[in-house]
């Protein structure tokens, strides 16, 4: 499944301190997000999610969407939340990002 694929892909990264920012699009549409990436338009594959997350990758740097069991787009800009009284300084943009599409949209980070 899209779950236990992410899972495995996920541990991966972790163990190589690879960064990812991977969204579950839930009922919220997420389509003005997914029009600033490229189209993957792919099965949830553990494979296909480390190597799109690879630092030397193109599209590495960005957010990865999916819908159901579809890898929709990648490389996808998150909007940045705009509450930086209550975000620690030491976060940096990668974390701005997740705390943004949360805030517009209900879907799932991981």
């Amino acid at each position: 499944t899209a779950i236990l694929q992410t899972i495995e892909a996920v541990n991966s990264l972790a163990w190589t301190k690879t960064g990812a920012l991977i969204i579950f699009q839930r009922e919220d549409s997420l389509q003005n997000i997914i029009n600033t990436g490229t189209t993957i338009n792919a099965d949830v594959n553990a494979e296909l999610l480390k190597n799109l997350f690879y630092n030397k990758a193109p599209l590495h740097d960005g957010a990865m969407i999916i819908c159901g069991t579809k890898i929709v787009a990648a490389g996808c800009f998150l909007p940045l939340s705009q509450n930086i009284n209550n975000i620690p300084k030491d976060l940096g943009t990668r974390h701005r990002a997740g705390i943004g599409v949360s805030e517009v949209a209900d879907a799932i980070l991981a």
